[in-house]
């Protein structure tokens, strides 16, 4: 099953090439008609422009079959298609934001993701506490400006959900900012998508007993061990708070244009799975309407 969800992304790899609006597809079908025009002989009136129909050779003048020259009409169709839908991304934009309990395998998820994109094509955005500049303007305007263009894709490793989550429990804004906050994260997310964005929202949650067993994993571990701090002991004992952040978040925050997705995280392989499987559903429905 996680081949087949890493390998429908793989294969939007390179219809997501969006670089001057026509992408890898495109020099494919194009480098496919040339060589079949190559082999056929000229004034053979069999190949023309609007395709590969009906063509008869008399013999093998080239030395080349006719199953050898010309591809299945099925396969020259999905080219056609695989053209048309990468021009529609260029007018498009993927936003991915991951959120989650400490320790739910957000980072494995994200590398899964960008392992299947043009590396040339994504940006990876941590989000970590405001800086002084940050804190300087209006909320959201550090997300702004992280936005991809058309035919770009930002990853958000954490997000602008901070504010009802984080800065909520630990008090670090007031009652009335976060409450205000869930009406401004609509309004960014309705911007987005009126845009031309796909904004794909995670949540990525495991149990408690779970999280407690990667906590331990992680201490005796070397090469793990940094990914562990008094903070996320210190948020275990919060859990409940956490839990109604989420459960508030997920309710006022989950809209018809920009809904959460709700991923089980106990097992690793089945989260990345159904993560790469949404994207890729979500891509699906934008690229077709």
């Amino acid at each position: 099953m996680a081949g087949g969800g890493i390998e429908q992304v793989g294969a939007l790899q390179v219809g997501l090439q969006a670089d001057g609006g026509a992408g890898g597809e495109v020099v494919a079908f194009a480098k496919h008609r040339r060589e079949v025009h190559a082999l056929v002989p000229a004034g053979d009136e069999g190949v023309h422009a609007g395709g590969l129909h009906h063509h008869h050779l008399g013999g093998d003048a080239t030395g080349i079959g006719q199953r050898q020259m010309l591809r299945p009409r099925a396969e020259d169709h999905r080219l056609t298609v695989d053209a048309a839908r990468t021009r529609r991304f260029a007018q498009h934009s993927l936003v991915l934001a991951f959120e989650g309990t400490d320790a739910a395998g957000k980072g494995g998820a994200i590398r899964r993701v960008a392992g299947a994109l043009d590396p040339r094509q994504y940006a990876i955005v941590p989000v970590a506490a405001p800086t002084d500049e940050e804190k300087a303007h209006p909320y959201l305007w550090r997300f702004w400006r992280q936005v991809p263009r058309q035919g770009g894709i930002t990853i958000f490793d954490r997000s602008w959900y901070g504010r009802v989550l984080v800065e909520r429990v630990e008090g670090f804004c007031a009652e009335e900012d976060w409450l205000r906050a869930y009406g401004e994260i609509n309004g960014f997310e309705e911007d987005l998508v009126r845009a031309g964005a796909v904004v794909c929202k995670f949540w990525l949650q495991i149990s408690k007993a779970e999280q407690l067993a990667r906590f331990r994993a992680r201490q005796q571990v070397s090469f793990k061990r940094f990914k562990i701090t008094r903070d996320d002991w210190r948020n275990r004992k919060r859990w409940p708070d956490y839990e109604r952040a989420v459960a508030d978040m997920v309710d006022r925050t989950s809209t018809e244009l920009a809904p959460w997705t709700l991923v089980e995280a106990e097992d690793k392989r089945f989260a990345r799975v159904k993560i790469l499987r949404t994207i890729v559903d979500r891509l699906d429905a934008a690229l077709d309407e």
